[in-house]
């Protein structure tokens, strides 16, 4: 830029420094007014609230219902039931005497009485108990399959729970560093518009040509929209966090508006102690480690188990079955007059020769039931394998950017103090020291950000692994981690 623009509208160093400070403290000030949420009171809200995670936790309850209904198909059936009978009926009206001792010799040599009866009354009584003996294994292999469906749904809700914590604890960092870059560029922008309003300056008299001035323009405006771009940013991340916390649709836009955000101390320290602890390990050791403990992969194997118990209960409808009962009667012309009792006692054994294409049917869904299981599992397992590869691959880079991004802040930092020297010389106007704070501001950010990035990275490592609730959370959530 022409050196009649910078130097035009010089400003005081003292003046520079008070606007500065009134800046920061306005941004503290403005920070101090709100409450603080911390990651642990985020993730714990997360866990108690999220519809998912409770929509998930009761994937167990009903597959514990259905193995206690399996397991009371072992018991015997009883009914009683109550009955007032008036008929004219000739079978039955006989047999309702018959039962209770009233027919007479006459009414035996007396066809026309014995087919036009009047009217009989009666009031009955029974109790029916039934067992089935031998049912070609159904009972067994229906409870055994909703006995593993209910550990896998149990697993499931544990895996859910892990993801639950790991979403929670980066959409909160996302957070963080999107409030830090919404800061960094509201100052560039401020630096942007005074180098704009001298340039308008120049340019009407004559300092720069209308080229020079569209440019100066241009990036005011590319500052203005990357500025508009962070705000909403903010917007987005907080309403992302407080979806995962379980806040009610209604409230998302400004649930988390007042709250402070901070980053958990010892973050960085706890994701490199992670990363050195699998990059020392090969990796088909690190795989098979997340194959044993990663609570989604069992799941997969019990609902193989599972599938292959619903088939075995498929196929015993081709077996004979087995069943036991035992009726209880008893009949009374009036309320207070009960009459004779009678006992019945049966065994049945049936076999389904044909039963249309029900069996047959059942059976080639269980058996399709499995194969989708097998192939889910398999499909897992290289997925677990590609997961715990791609974690440890981006903390190696994120390591070695942070060694990137620490040469870069050191290098800002000496500019930045090159460049206070020189404004107080009165050699550059004050408005290229506050370039160069941006410059700085801008490194730190892109530090800080890769800092949340290598913590990320962290929780993806344990996420990967299965090994997230048992090795703890980031500092400041393991304590609601409920391992």
């Amino acid at each position: 830029m022409n050196p009649e623009i910078r130097f035009a509208g010089r400003w005081s160093l003292p003046f520079s420094r008070f606007l500065l400070c009134m800046l920061f403290f306005g941004v503290f000030w403005k920070a101090s007014g709100a409450s603080a949420l911390t990651l642990s009171e985020a993730v714990s809200q997360a866990l108690s609230k999220n519809p998912s995670l409770l929509e998930s936790s009761l994937s167990g309850a009903i597959m514990h219902a259905r193995k206690i209904q399996a397991m009371g198909a072992w018991l015997p059936a009883m009914s009683v039931s109550e009955s007032a009978i008036s008929t004219t009926n000739p079978l039955n009206a006989f047999g309702l005497l018959l039962n209770e001792g009233v027919v007479q010799a006459g009414q035996l040599s007396n066809v026309n009485e014995l087919n036009n009866p009047s009217v009989t009354q009666a009031f009955g009584f029974a109790a029916v108990v039934s067992e089935t003996v031998f049912q070609g294994g159904r009972r067994y292999f229906t409870y055994q399959a909703s006995t593993k469906g209910e550990q896998a749904a149990n697993l499931q809700v544990e895996r859910t729970r892990e993801e639950l914590i790991s979403n929670v604890t980066k959409a909160y960092f996302n957070v963080v560093v999107s409030e830090k870059n919404l800061e960094v560029i509201d100052r560039e922008r401020a630096a942007v518009q005074s180098s704009l309003a001298r340039a308008s300056e120049s340019y009407k008299e004559g300092g720069i040509d209308k080229t020079m001035f569209d440019e100066a323009k241009l990036e005011s405006q590319s500052v203005e929209l990357s500025y508009f771009r962070a705000k909403k940013a903010v917007e987005v991340n907080k309403m992302k966090l407080a979806r995962l916390m379980g806040i009610p649709s209604g409230n998302l836009r400004d649930a988390l508006s007042r709250e402070r955000f901070s980053l958990p101390p010892g973050g960085v320290r706890w994701a490199r102690s992670v990363i050195d602890r699998y990059s020392t390990a090969k990796n088909q050791a690190v795989s098979s480690e997340a194959l044993s403990h990663r609570p989604d992969y069992q799941a997969s194997v019990l609902e193989v188990k599972s599938g292959s118990s619903q088939l075995s209960a498929a196929h015993s409808g081709f077996w004979p079955a087995l069943s036991a009962q035992g009726i209880f009667n008893e009949y009374a012309q009036g309320i207070n007059t009960w009459g004779k009792q009678d006992y019945t006692v049966m065994g049945t054994l049936s076999w389904s020769i044909l039963n249309g294409l029900s069996d047959k049917e059942e059976s080639e869904r269980s058996h399709a039931r499995l194969r989708q299981a097998l192939y889910s599992r398999q499909d897992l397992k290289s997925k677990i394998v590609y997961e715990v590869e791609k974690a440890r691959s981006d903390a190696r880079v994120l390591e070695s950017t942070l060694e990137f991004d620490s040469q870069k802040v050191s290098i800002r930092s000496e500019e930045e103090q090159v460049e206070k020297d020189r404004v107080t010389q009165g050699i550059d106007p004050p408005v290229k020291l506050l370039e160069a704070e941006v410059r700085l501001a801008n490194a730190r950010l892109a530090w800080l950000s890769d800092k949340t990035a290598l913590m990320d990275a962290g929780v993806d490592l344990l996420l990967a692994t299965g090994e997230l609730g048992n090795r703890g959370m980031v500092p400041g959530a393991m304590e609601v981690s409920g391992k």
